[in-house]
C-alpha cells in the first residue's frame, strides 16, 4: 500500500546508506593511517639500531624526518577519529529519522485498514438494514391484504 510517507522513507534510507558507506570509508582510512604509523615507527626503530651500530652513519636528519612523519600521521589519525565520530552521530540521526518515518507509515497503514474495515462494516450494516426493511415492508403488505403479495 502506498503512503504519503514513501518518498520521505526512501530519502531517509538513502541518507542512512550514504552514512554507512561514509563510515566504512572512514574506518578504512583510519586503519590505513594506523598501519602507516606503525610502519613509520618500525622503520625509525630499524634505522636507529643501524645508526647505533656504526657511529659513522649520521641518522639524525632521517630520524627527525621520521618523527615529523609520525607526528603528521598521528594528527591525521586524530582527525580521522573525529570524522568517524561525526559520521556515527550523523548515522544515528539518519537512523532516528528513518525509524520515525517508518512508525508514521505503520500508523498510516493501520488507520487506512481501520477505515477500510469501518467502510466495509458500514456497507454490511446498510445491506442488512435494507433486507430488514424489505422484510418488514413485506410483512406489512401481508398484514394489510391478508395474503402474500
Amino acid at each position: 500500500m502506498k503512503t504519503p510517507f514513501d518518498a520521505a522513507l526512501r530519502a531517509a534510507e538513502r541518507a542512512l546508506d550514504e552514512a554507512r558507506r561514509a563510515i566504512g570509508a572512514a574506518v578504512q582510512e583510519q586503519a590505513r593511517l594506523e598501519a602507516a604509523e606503525e610502519d613509520a615507527a618500525r622503520a625509525a626503530a630499524r634505522e636507529a639500531m643501524l645508526a647505533a651500530d656504526d657511529w659513522r652513519i649520521p641518522a639524525t636528519a632521517y630520524l627527525n624526518r621520521v618523527r615529523a612523519e609520525r607526528a603528521r600521521l598521528a594528527d591525521a589519525r586524530l582527525a580521522a577519529d573525529a570524522r568517524l565520530d561525526t559520521l556515527r552521530t550523523e548515522a544515528g540521526r539518519c537512523f532516528g529519522e528513518r525509524a520515525a518515518i517508518t512508525d508514521a507509515v505503520a500508523r498510516f497503514r493501520i488507520e487506512a485498514e481501520r477505515q477500510a474495515a469501518a467502510a466495509e462494516q458500514g456497507a454490511l450494516d446498510d445491506a442488512s438494514a435494507a433486507r430488514a426493511s424489505a422484510a418488514r415492508a413485506g410483512v406489512a403488505r401481508l398484514g394489510r391484504s391478508g395474503r402474500a403479495a
